[in-house]
């Protein structure tokens, strides 16, 4: 009875392990999908300073188309209005740069994740290959030690009768 014992305890061990990874993995895919989420916020906040540029740039070729018509107070004032909305189209160029650069990392870290799930995966399916096989041992053990049982009660039998 005592192998029997340690042979359900390992088999106790083997499922809760299983569980474990199962859960691991859904709290992987479960960053995944956050990931994935916040992904495409940035893209659509990229599309939105890339159409806010497009704007500006609408806007610049605007004024410039009016240059001609202009005074020279006028003019100046155009000037001005050119340099204000090239700085600020400066400023949203960073803000883009820095929201591709966003972009660009959190792709990295979702294709690491990706790579790190698959691993995980992996190692998920040998160890329940694993876990079958020694269960199947397990079984194939449990049958020998109730034969051996059903062998010596056998002989207990044989014994007591003489």
């Amino acid at each position: 009875m005592d192998k029997l014992d340690l042979i359900l305890e390992k088999l106790g061990t083997l499922e809760v392990g299983v569980e474990k990874l199962e859960a691991g993995q859904e709290r992987l895919e479960l960053g995944q999908v956050k990931l994935w989420e916040g992904q495409e916020e940035l893209r659509v906040g990229q599309e939105k300073l890339w159409d806010g540029q497009e704007k500006l740039r609408v806007g610049q070729e605007k004024l410039w188309a009016s240059h001609s018509s202009l005074d020279e107070c006028g003019l100046r004032e155009t000037n001005q209005i050119v340099r204000d909305i090239r700085d600020r189209q400066d400023v949203t160029n960073a803000k883009l740069d820095a929201v591709t650069r966003d972009v660009h990392y959190l792709v990295g870290k979702s294709v690491e994740t990706d790579k790190k799930l698959e691993a995980i995966t992996v190692q998920l399916v040998e160890f329940r290959s694993e876990t079958r096989s020694k269960f199947r041992r397990i079984e194939g053990h449990g049958l020998m030690v109730d034969r051996e049982l059903e062998l010596l009660n056998a002989r207990v039998d044989k014994l007591e009768a003489k």
